[in-house]
């Protein structure tokens, strides 16, 4: 595969939101075959994909939302929906389980990350995606010019500068 036909690219972290909420009222299942299908698709047109799931506990949640009210350069964090869904902490665990185990598969796995310390989050998800991408075996593509000729071209601008500027400084009056 050549570098010049890889790219990244960062989903939405809330893409099972809608599907979480629909379970919660229940529903929502044919959602997994279709997701299921357009992956399929995505990864046979040769797109690897991961899906990472930030696992934080309980109390991890209710710590940052107190570190959240209590320091204004993150208010902007805060949300209703947050403290209204709250309550329903068991009911999203178990939709999750079902979600992940339901859309987890070999072409498009999915990681649970324990993420209540930041760092280890960080460092397990750049494992994986240094993992991923070192087994794409990426090569540089071959160039489609002489290089060569580029080389010998370059050689002559920089000798006919070097020259300009000599003949340029010994026309100068001297001070």
């Amino acid at each position: 595969m050549a570098l010049s036909s890889a790219h990244t690219v960062q989903g939405p972290g809330s893409h099972l939101q809608p599907f979480l909420l629909r379970r919660r009222a229940g529903g929502a299942r044919a959602q997994h075959g279709a997701k299921g299908r357009f992956e399929k698709l995505l990864h046979d047109n040769g797109t690897h994909i991961l899906k990472f799931y930030l696992h934080i506990d309980a109390g991890e949640q209710r710590e940052r939302f107190k570190i959240r009210i209590d320091d204004p350069a993150r208010h902007w964090k805060i949300s209703d929906g947050d403290y209204a869904e709250r309550p329903f902490w068991d009911d999203y665990t178990g939709a999750f389980e079902d979600s992940l185990s339901q859309c987890s598969t070999p072409h498009a796995p999915w990681y649970i990350i324990p993420s209540n310390h930041k760092w280890f989050r960080n460092l397990a998800i750049s494992r994986i995606v240094s993992e991923t991408l070192e087994s794409l075996d990426m090569k540089f593509p071959e160039p489609t010019i002489d290089i060569n000729e580029i080389k010998n071209k370059y050689h002559a601008i920089v000798e006919e500068e070097k020259n300009k500027n000599f003949s340029k400084a010994s026309k100068r009056p001297a001070q």
